[in-house]
């Protein structure tokens, strides 16, 4: 600045100080132009309900290091609505005030705030611009505005898709306005197929299906619903209809790769069951010159989707090779099922059908033979050797050329044949048979085998089969052996009919036992026999009576109690008891008791003239219409007394009276004694008590010890002390190191104790205890 008030040097400061002035102007403006901020941030979404006033949507603005004279007041907020630009709107004066934030920056603040009163569809998408004018010009703050709309569905009918892969189609109503959000979309579904709610993916209108699977195929009712973006309530939903479609390739569950079968039989060849396939599949079958088949000839098709075959009758052997099922169905790669028929072709007949030496030639025949000129395909498995008698037949199978027959009758003749088998996978073609011979086996003592045994009344049926054993019967024996016994019974009968196979057996067979029955039989080349049973015997003779129990009721009486155990007496209905008596007995009152049957059922029988003195022997049995039991003996010595007793036999049974008060006696006895041991031994501990000394080094200390009755109280005068031991007293070594008594004692003041003697007696006054105590203490060391 070069002007006349200023010298040169001054004009150059002044010209400095402006040029800082003007620089700090530019640079404070541009400053203040880079602090200013809106919030919530620029591009934040404001999201209404159709129809609903909208919620109060403030805008803050700030600036740092600032002037209040920076803002250009209003604050004010403009709406682009559809491109179109509204009157720009001010709904309130900002207001301005100072705030410290956690970074203890000093900033200025502004705020402002909108409601929306008409939310109507033109507003979703509208731009609201916030602005903060200044100095340098407005700072916009831009935010969007969005609608809150349910989502719309339509029905779209049927939608086909692959297996495995993915369907799109349009099911939202795009003649409404999209939904909005439709990021909270979610879908229901309710149909007769497998489709989850994970399989969807939608962005309106179009919906994807994804990972689709046989079981999707159905019909199904889907349900759209949206919901709020803070509030997760529900906007709203609809419905649309689907039919469903997946289609798949041809799925089977094959059969055998593998069928073999005879020459000249048919063939089944299974292409598999549980056919699938959508849509459905064709069914061709080729041979493998590459031969389409058609019903008709040798073939027979079942080609139903639960079953898919060819028969092929009077197979050949150019059937073999490999047949192929081909399942088609235009969508997917056909699917080709291959099966291998195999023929198997049977040898021919066996030759030169010899038999040789064995061991047993009554029942065994050892047969060879030379091998079939053809031996089939596959060559020959194994033979069938088959001999044939007039009474039996006998199969047998061999690896070889030649089979040991075993089991055979004696004295028979048997034709045999041979044939080849070839077999594979189960399936035997057999050959023709070799040329018929005949061999005979060695003739032998008869054969026997047991039959039924059926107790009867009174006895039991036999019966048994035989086989002559090729020559005549000439006679057949029958004995029996009581089960558990060693004891053979003489033979039921000498001799039956030789023809004879069964017979009534009634013998001496007691009730409640098992027998057992032996069988013989004799031709001119031996003997046999069986052993057959047991049988149980349920009604025969009765078993041996218990052993009874006899009572003397008076002199010259006694009163005998009879029974039989339970099930033993024979059969149900009557039987008798029957005794006898060794001396003979005048007159026995009922010696002959008849009953009705039960089971372990007890009678008595009263039997006068019993002599004093004599040694009686009764012998009792149980008669019933099948027989007498044995005997059951019991000894009975009779005296004037009148007592129980029960008989054993062989062991005379006499009174009991005497031992029995003599044991009562002697209980009495020991018990008294037990009892004045125990007085005695109360008398001695309850007169314990006595004065005992003993050194402990070179002090001597006075011991009393004290007897307590048990149930009286100990009541010590006060500032006395008692020692009351129950059990002699002993000296202990102490188990810590302490000092004892007697050294304590030694060390401390001497203490005078007093001394009480505590009886049965009344309590005597402490005082006088104590006086008459004190006279005796030892004033070095004492201890009561």
């Amino acid at each position: 600045f070069r002007l006349p008030i200023f010298t040169q040097a001054e004009g150059k400061k002044m010209g400095i100080f402006v040029v800082f002035v003007f620089v700090a102007v530019i640079v404070s403006t541009a400053v203040a132009a880079d602090i200013f901020y809106t919030s919530p941030p620029s591009g934040t979404l404001f999201s209404l309900d159709l129809n609903v006033p909208g919620p109060n949507m403030s805008c803050i603005g700030y600036r740092e290091f600032g002037l209040s004279g920076l803002f250009q007041q209003p604050t004010a907020w403009s709406v682009t609505e559809q491109g179109k630009n509204r009157t720009t709107i001010v709904t309130s004066t900002p207001t301005f005030m100072l705030s410290n934030d956690t970074t203890q920056v000093t900033r200025l603040l502004a705020t402002t705030s909108l409601t929306v009163l008409n939310v109507t569809s033109n507003l979703d998408g509208a731009i609201l611009d916030c602005d903060f004018p200044s100095i340098v010009g407005a700072i916009p703050g831009l935010f969007t505005l969005k609608i809150y709309r349910p989502p719309v569905l339509k029905s779209v009918g049927t939608v086909t898709g692959l297996k495995n892969g993915s369907v799109t189609f349009q099911i939202g109503d795009t003649s409404s306005p999209p939904p909005y959000p439709q990021d909270t979309i979610s879908f229901t579904i309710a149909g007769n197929g497998s489709l989850e709610p994970t399989q969807i993916q939608y962005n309106h209108p179009n919906m994807t299906l994804t990972g689709l699977t046989e079981a999707n195929t159905g019909a199904y009712i889907l349900t759209a619903t949206n919901t709020r973006l803070v509030t997760s309530t529900i906007i709203g939903s609809s419905n649309g209809n689907l039919n469903l479609i997946v289609q798949f390739p041809p799925v089977i569950t094959t059969g055998p790769s593998l069928v073999a079968t005879a020459l000249g039989q048919p063939a089944t060849l299974v292409c598999g069951t549980n056919l699938r396939s959508n849509p459905p599949s064709s069914i061709l079958w080729r041979k493998s010159n590459g031969e389409t088949l058609t019903t008709g000839g040798r073939y027979a098709f079942g080609n139903g989707s639960d079953n898919v075959y060819i028969i092929i009758s009077n197979t050949t052997t150019s059937d073999n090779g490999t047949w192929s099922c081909v399942l088609n169905n235009g969508v997917f790669a056909p699917l080709v099922v291959n099966i291998v028929l195999f023929i198997v072709v049977p040898p021919s007949q066996p030759m030169n059908v010899t038999s040789n030496m064995v061991s047993d030639p009554t029942t065994q025949l050892y047969i060879s033979w030379q091998p079939p000129n053809s031996l089939g395909v596959p060559p020959v498995s194994f033979y069938m050797v088959i001999a044939t008698s007039s009474l039996d037949s006998k199969n047998q199978t061999a690896n070889t050329t030649n089979a040991l027959i075993t089991k055979l009758r004696p004295g028979l003749s048997y034709d045999i044949t041979v044939m080849g088998v070839s077999a594979l996978g189960g399936v035997l073609a057999v050959g023709p048979a070799s040329d018929k011979v005949t061999f005979s086996t060695d003739p032998a003592a008869p054969t026997l085998m047991c039959g039924a045994l059926i107790a009867a009344s009174g006895g039991v049926n036999v019966s048994w089969s035989v086989y002559n054993g090729g020559r005549d019967i000439t006679a057949v024996q029958i004995g029996y052996t009581l089960a558990g016994s060693n004891q053979q019974y003489l033979p039921i009968q000498a001799s039956v009919m030789p023809n004879a196979t069964s017979v009534m057996a009634r013998e001496q067979f007691f009730a409640t036992r098992s027998y057992s029955f032996l069988i013989s039989a004799n031709n001119s080349i031996g003997m046999s026999n069986v052993t057959c049973g047991p049988v149980l015997i349920n009604e025969g003779i009765p078993i041996r009576p218990d052993l009874p129990i006899i009572v003397s009721t008076k002199p010259g009486t006694i009163t005998m109690t009879l029974s039989v155990a339970a099930s033993g007496a024979g059969a149900t209905g009557s039987f008798a008891f029957i005794i006898s008596s060794v001396p003979s007995i005048d007159m026995i009152s009922s010696p002959y008791r008849f009953l009705t049957y039960t089971d372990g059922e007890k009678v008595s029988v009263v039997i006068n003239n019993i002599k004093d003195g004599v040694t009686y022997v009764f012998y009792i049995s149980a008669s019933n219409t099948f027989g007498m039991s044995p005997p059951q003996p019991a000894i009975w010595i009779a005296n004037s007394t009148a007592t129980p007793a029960t008989a054993t036999p062989g062991q005379p049974s006499s009174s009991v009276a005497g031992p029995v008060a003599g044991g009562v006696i002697g209980g009495i006895v020991f018990v008294l004694l037990i009892l004045i041991i125990i007085v005695v031994i109360y008398l001695v501990l309850r007169q314990r008590g006595g004065t005992y000394e003993m050194e402990k080094g070179n002090k001597g200390v006075k011991v009393e010890e004290i007897d307590v009755d048990l149930g009286e109280d100990i009541q010590p005068a006060k500032q006395e002390i008692h020692y009351a031991e129950l059990g002699s007293f002993k000296p202990k070594e102490p188990t810590q190191p302490k000092l004892t008594i007697a050294q304590k004692a030694a060390e401390e003041e001497p203490v005078t104790y007093s001394t009480v003697q505590i009886n049965s007696a009344a309590p005597k006054d402490p005082t006088q205890d104590a006086s008459a105590a004190a006279s005796k203490t030892d004033t070095s060391t004492t201890m009561v």
